[in-house]
């Protein structure tokens, strides 16, 4: 039938036909520029000078990483800024649309624009900072702020293209989410510190166009003291210009009238205020209640002697300069802004003036019931943004710390078993990010089973690795205390259960992490003469290689059973002595009532004496086809207890709660693992 319709309601041949254009789009422009990966990730990167002039990054996120003595200037905004792994660089970032994260840097500068500005693990760090957000802190120490005051050609257009707005700079008001009571992890630099006191100035030809500077009269981002005169007590008084074509220039030259009059910019702020809160802070005020509709309003905190007198003489100066075509009587009740009376009405104003703007940002992100019930932490970072925001920081942090902990504890099979130096370092850097990384997923559990599809067996595989760190430690050093603390993390992961549904993923990997996990569990257990637990050990483990067979019929089926009969031809070689009918488990480790004591009298002969401290035994074997499970003979089994002291029990392993000792801590810190 449509065709039928089609037939007697064509068009005839001469009828006019307007054929539309197909649209382009942007992937099929000839002139659109491929953007290459490498033009945004700096990666290892040492001793260079790097420029990124405006126009090529153009918003896109930009990666620093690795890097050793470099400096980086990127005058341009950007979408997000990451910066790992670097040391003794000096950074400059433009305006930065989101946020801005620096992780694992040392003795570094770094100033930049941004809306939100995060560290982490970061040490002797300048920061030098415009930021619209409350700056964060976490596990870092000696970090320096200073309130950034910079131009360059195009930087305020780069504000505007960043969504940011100069008069919002929170950059004295950090949050340390380690703090420690009576240290302080940072320090608020004044502005006798200015940028290129520790930034070096650009000199390349690339940049003369650029203008660079650091004048505080003519940066974008004004100079503020912010948290620097929290606690001052002179007197204070509040500006606020209404939304006009003039609002910003004159907000911009009264502050450069009260420089000259010794009266100081203690912070700023820009927002779009609502009727309700523009009646209690104008005092009801109707003229003001339909100012606030027309646009954000920008409000001024002045403090000095005499601050509200010579505010309200300034700004008279100001608006008949400005406006001096005006009749006065214009002037008077144009309403172009408005100041406080007195230094009682201020102090009342700036409370409501800041409040509302905190208020005001908190409606706008979409504070939920949910979300008032979180910890302090938590509704810190939900202040940064909405739920959603929230959670995906929460999902990328945790990434991040996973690959990085991945990352550390491959690198550890490069070091050489013994005679390296850097080896503690090292791995106690890894033990950091593991119990880390444990915490982490303990805090956010919850969050990270809907967001990111956390397994139990995942959970199991990290603290797997924690006790394979402590092994490792024990290893090293003979510190059979270790042993213990090796032992609490494997009983936790058996008496949790992290590996109880391995089976029902159909991974056969997954499965030879599990079966890992026993072998390793067994050596812990065989070496502390755990006898008991490690029988039962043996017996679980052998149920599971059958279920391993029997679904997967791996390749790996013969050397699984060897390893199996490994271990139980030791078990049954170093069994337990019975003597009368009572069970004696031998030991052959040093006990105070092996090592006989000294006579009495020998501190005197002693004292003469230079005493020696042994570090390292190599003990060797020779008797070929001796039993032995994994790399461990039963003679050199015995050798080792031979040398060790007798561990003290540790935490019981039923303990909800075990608390464990970093390996690396020098002040013997101690660390609660759940």
């Amino acid at each position: 039938m449509g065709c039928l319709f089609s037939f007697f309601f064509r068009p005839s041949a001469s009828s006019d036909i307007v054929e539309t254009p197909r649209q382009v789009f942007s992937w099929e422009k000839e002139d659109r520029q491929a953007i290459k990966k490498e033009d945004f990730i700096l990666d290892k990167r040492k001793n260079e000078t790097i420029y990124r002039l405006p126009g090529s990054v153009n918003g896109q996120q930009f990666i620093i990483q690795n890097c050793d003595n470099c400096t980086v200037y990127v005058f341009d905004h950007t979408g997000q800024i990451q910066i790992d792994d670097c040391t003794n660089c000096r950074i400059f970032i433009g305006p930065v649309h989101g946020s801005v994260f620096i992780r694992d840097s040392t003795n570094s500068i770094l100033a930049t624009v941004c809306q939100q500005f995060r560290t982490r693990d970061c040490r002797d760090l300048y920061i030098y900072l415009s930021c619209t957000s409350q700056p964060i802190i976490e596990s870092s120490h000696n970090i320096k702020f200073g309130c950034l005051t910079l131009n360059y050609y195009k930087l305020d257009e780069q504000y505007k293209a960043a969504d940011l707005n100069p008069w919002n700079n929170t950059w004295g008001n950090i949050h340390d989410f380690t703090s420690i009571p009576g240290t302080n992890n940072y320090s608020l630099l004044d502005q006798n510190e200015n940028l290129f006191k520790h930034l070096p100035i650009p000199i390349d030809p690339s940049c003369s166009h650029l203008n660079i500077n650091d004048n505080m009269e003519t940066s974008v981002t004004p100079f503020t003291y912010g948290e620097l005169y929290r606690h001052r007590s002179e007197e204070r008084c509040l500006v606020v210009f209404f939304h006009n074509l003039n609002a910003n220039s004159c907000a911009r030259e009264l502050i450069l009238m009260t420089k000259q009059s010794e009266l100081v910019l203690v912070q700023t702020k820009c927002y779009s205020i609502n009727e309700m809160s523009a009646a209690r802070l104008f005092s009801g005020n109707a003229t003001y209640n339909s100012l606030v509709t027309k646009g954000p309003v920008i409000g001024l905190e002045f403090a000095g002697t005499n601050c509200v007198q010579i505010c309200q003489q300034l700004l008279n100066n100001l608006i008949q300069l400005k406006y001096q075509n005006l009749p006065q009587t214009k002037i008077k009740f144009s309403y172009l802004d408005f100041i406080s009376q007195s230094a009682i009405d201020a102090h009342e104003q700036l409370d409501k003036f800041y409040n509302f703007a905190n208020n005001e940002r908190m409606t706008a992100t979409g504070v939920s019931s949910i979300e008032k019930t979180a910890t302090p932490a938590d509704q810190q970072r939900l202040n940064e943004g909405n739920g959603d925001d929230y959670e995906d920081k929460i999902v990328q942090e945790f990434s991040h710390l996973l690959e990085k902990s991945k990352q550390l504890f491959n690198g550890l099979r490069d070091l050489p078993q013994y005679g390296h130096k850097q080896w503690q370092p090292y791995f106690g850097r890894t033990f950091d990010v593991y119990t880390k990384l444990w915490k982490f997923q303990q805090q956010h559990r919850v969050l990270l089973d809907k967001k990111y599809n956390l397994k139990r067996w995942q959970i199991g595989e990290i603290a797997s690795k924690i006790g394979q760190l402590y092994y490792h430690f024990y290893i090293r050093t003979s510190e059979t205390n270790y042993l213990n603390e090796a032992c609490a993390f494997y009983s936790a992961i058996r008496t949790r259960a992290y590996y109880s549904k391995v089976n029902r993923e159909e991974k056969p990997d997954l499965m030879v992490k599990k079966l890992r996990y026993y072998a390793r569990f067994i050596v812990v257990c065989l070496l502390l003469k755990k006898t008991k637990i490690m029988r039962e050990l043996v017996c679980e483990l052998n149920r599971q290689i059958d279920e391993y067979v029997k679904a997967y019929d791996p390749d790996d089926s013969l050397e699984w059973q060897l390893v199996l009969n490994e271990i139980s031809t030791f078990i049954d070689v170093d069994n337990q002595l019975n003597i009368d009918h009572i069970p004696i488990t031998l030991s052959y480790r040093l006990t105070n009532s092996l090592i006989p004591p000294l006579p009495i009298g020998s501190e005197k002969f002693l004292s003469n004496i230079q005493l020696y401290t042994v570090e390292e035994i190599l003990i060797i074997g020779n008797y070929q086809d001796q039993i032995k499970f994994s790399e461990l003979t039963i003679d050199m089994y015995r050798m080792l207890q031979a040398v060790e002291k007798q561990p003290i029990e540790s935490t019981s392993i039923d303990d909800e709660k075990t608390t464990v000792q970093s390996p690396t801590s020098t002040n013997h810190q101690q660390r609660d693992i759940y």
